[in-house]
């Protein structure tokens, strides 16, 4: 679904089943140019780091747009960003309050964002995170412990497997270098650490980056922009349970489609609640 600037949608389409959400862009923009002069060039179009590939921001620039995203880029160089202290400002339901430093390039303007809510909402994720890693990491000492006993699996292609079976119960492997060392075909030693991108993950908590080819922007206008995004993912988070639209048990496209409009209906009478 595409919305206006006000919040208002304007036109909405439902794709087929699995569905690679970067790929959509392409549809959604073809759209945006056959709206009768409903959408111009000089419009914004803002979206989550799902689908701001490098690839599709490079698609927005050639088709004329300017974009607001989350970046997908999760760590800079502390160097990249300025000494000053963060810019604070009180958002719309006037108790969180949002830190934001901004930094311009000649093609694009980067703000860097720190949400009380966010880190507060990230702060109980990432203790369910921590318990995890500490199981993943004790289910690996447990097979390296046993490489020095008798009696124990030691092939190396076994204790691979073994470890990607890890990986596949905590989900937290990617988070982590790890390497198996052999001799003629037995294991002979485990070793692992955390990685860059756990730590980035560990450093980011309750933060993001925002990127955006509108220079013309103030760091609150941008985050402004950005949290229209926000406000429409968050009314149909809470209409999907409330409206009931999902579990969904068609079996045929027709019902399917039109059980999701109900939502998207939903959404134009909440639009106009939100603005009144």
């Amino acid at each position: 679904m595409t919305v206006d600037e006000e919040g208002f949608p304007k036109q909405s389409k439902v794709f087929e089943g699995n569905v690679s959400e970067p790929g959509t862009l392409k549809d959604i923009l073809d759209g945006l140019k056959k709206e009768d002069g409903m959408f111009s060039n000089d419009r914004t179009i803002v979206m989550d780091a799902g689908i701001a590939t490098e690839e599709n921001i490079a698609l927005i620039r050639k088709s004329g747009y300017k974009y607001v995203v989350v970046s997908r880029k999760k760590s800079f160089e502390d160097t990249f960003w300025p000494e000053t202290d963060e810019e604070k400002i009180m958002l719309s339901d006037g108790k969180t309050t949002l830190g934001m430093k901004l930094v311009r390039t000649e093609e694009e303007a980067f703000l860097l964002c720190h949400s009380e809510a966010k880190e507060a909402k990230e702060a109980k994720e990432k203790s369910i995170l921590s318990l995890k890693e500490q199981r993943f990491e004790e289910a690996l000492s447990a097979i390296k412990e046993g490489l020095e006993k008798p009696k124990r699996q030691k092939k190396y292609d076994t204790i691979i497997e073994r470890i990607g079976r890890l990986k596949e119960r905590y989900k937290v492997g990617n988070l982590y270098t790890i390497k198996v060392e052999q001799t003629d075909g037995k294991a002979t030693d485990i070793k692992f650490k955390k990685n860059a991108q756990a730590q980035a993950k560990e450093e980011a908590i309750g933060t993001y980056v925002l990127r955006t080819n509108r220079l013309d922007l103030s760091g609150e206008e941008i985050s402004k922009l950005h949290r229209s995004l926000s406000t429409v993912e968050e009314s149909f988070k809470t209409m999907k349970g409330n409206l009931g639209l999902r579990p969904n048990f068609h079996h045929t496209d027709t019902p399917t489609i039109a059980h999701v409009h109900v939502t998207v209906l939903a959404y134009h009478i909440l639009a106009g609640i939100l603005k009144s």
